[in-house]
């Protein structure tokens, strides 16, 4: 009569086996727990930009009108006696501002304008609107400066602005109807005959001051990147019915086209923005 062993222990196979089933639940366990994560926090935004779209229409109910597209701050330097400093409520990129390489916090070159913000200073002013912005949680609100979305300057600028962050840490954006499209380059009224735009009375009369701004800014779309870190300034978006969007770049916190490959292939990156209003959006170049 033969006699079996008893097994002494998982062969070398079978612990192969349990490893790579325990690596596939593994798997699946994280993937459903980011995209829970990611649906969260695309959510939390949505309520944030129902809450902005919700002041933007109190404005505009209140006022009869859209928010000016240019907004007076004051000048920075602290001299009662120097003209404000005026902004187009623009999602556009400075060129009035560039960063130099040394400045910890802040990547070089031309800033985004904080158009949020500049919302802000506006919609600030009507009791109704205010009431509907202080609704926004505190986590999603921020401080930033004008000229640039990623950081504040130093304690004591007067171009520090309220303004609001997605659920992914990124300033959310608005767009004006005055600037929506595409603003490129340095021929901006080939776009927009921004010539005909109502100027701050401190500026009546010299309309340059706003053209000669808005030349150097840029809100486009597409970019053939020079280095792979450059990408587009904006979504391109044109509002419908004359009726100002905000929105955010969405998990991956780009917008826009980059081209690759020379122009043969395009990357896309308005897919997963999130939006209070939809625009109209450009169609692949």
């Amino acid at each position: 009569m033969s006699y079996r062993q008893p097994h002494a222990g998982f062969t070398l196979i079978e612990l192969l086996v349990v490893i790579a089933i325990i690596g596939v639940l593994a798997a699946l366990v994280l993937g459903v727990g980011n995209a829970v994560v990611s649906s969260a926090k695309q959510q939390a935004t949505k309520d944030t930009l129902a809450l902005l779209d919700s002041a933007a229409a109190a404005y505009m109910d209140e006022t009869d009108g859209l928010p000016p597209a240019f907004v007076e701050l004051p000048n920075r330097s602290n001299n009662p006696n120097d003209p404000p400093e005026v902004w187009p409520m623009a999602d556009v990129r400075n060129f009035d501002y560039t960063t130099p390489a040394n400045v910890p916090g802040i990547l070089p070159g031309a800033q985004m304008v904080n158009s949020t913000g500049l919302f802000f200073v506006e919609g600030q002013k009507i009791p109704r609107v205010k009431a509907i912005l202080d609704r926004i949680p505190t986590q999603f609100v921020v401080q930033k400066d004008v000229d640039s979305v990623q950081q504040p300057d130093p304690a004591g600028s007067q171009r520090i602005l309220v303004t609001v962050n997605d659920a992914w840490g990124r300033p959310i954006r608005f767009v004006h109807p005055a600037f929506d499209g595409r603003i490129h380059g340095n021929t901006p009224v080939a776009v927009k005959d921004i010539t005909t735009m109502r100027f701050p009375a401190q500026v009546t009369g010299n309309p340059e001051l706003q053209v000669t701004q808005l030349r150097r800014n840029d809100r486009s779309n597409v970019v053939t990147p020079a280095v792979a870190e450059d990408l587009p300034d904006s979504d391109g978006g044109r509002c419908v019915g004359n009726r100002p969007y905000f929105y955010s770049a969405g998990e991956d916190g780009k917008v826009g086209w980059t081209s690759r490959d020379n122009g043969a292939t395009f990357a896309g990156f308005n897919d997963d923005n999130v939006y209070s209003q939809k625009p109209v959006l450009p169609t692949k170049p």
